[in-house]
């Protein structure tokens, strides 16, 4: 039995692009397993393409390649939930709930400024002076 197959970074990239074409025409949703279904790959070896430490282990498998291939499948199903949530507003809440998730775009409804603590230290003055004058 042969491993899995793997890619370089071109081979990736190509494969990458016939499988949004795939899902596009296909009206199917770019889920992660049709992903290893189309590419032959295991959920194992998907993993790997994503983990940062180890697309950096070999020289052919550059972490550049890689994340600009899988941050477009990203987008891809970001913009294709937010057209299926348009086409069918009864999918609004369904299509929210795939957004939230971090590979399919990680939309979060606060940002990370939004829920820290300001704190503000004002000086009115030296403290001598009556502030009305």
């Amino acid at each position: 039995m042969a491993g899995p197959v793997k890619y370089t970074v071109k081979t990736f990239g190509e494969k990458m692009d016939a499988f949004i074409a795939h899902c596009e025409t296909g009206g199917i949703d770019a889920t992660d397993y049709q992903l290893i279904k189309f590419f032959g790959i295991s959920p194992d070896l998907l993993e790997e393409y994503k983990a940062e430490n180890k697309l950096n282990k070999d020289s052919k498998y550059k972490r550049s390649g890689f994340a600009a291939s899988l941050k477009k499948l990203d987008l891809y199903r970001e913009d294709a939930t937010i057209r299926q949530a348009v086409s069918d507003p009864k999918l609004l809440s369904h299509c929210a709930l795939k957004l939230r998730q971090p590979h399919w775009g990680g939309w979060n409804d606060k940002s990370d400024s939004a829920v820290r603590d300001v704190r503000l230290r004002v000086d009115l003055g030296d403290g001598d002076k009556d502030l009305m004058e």
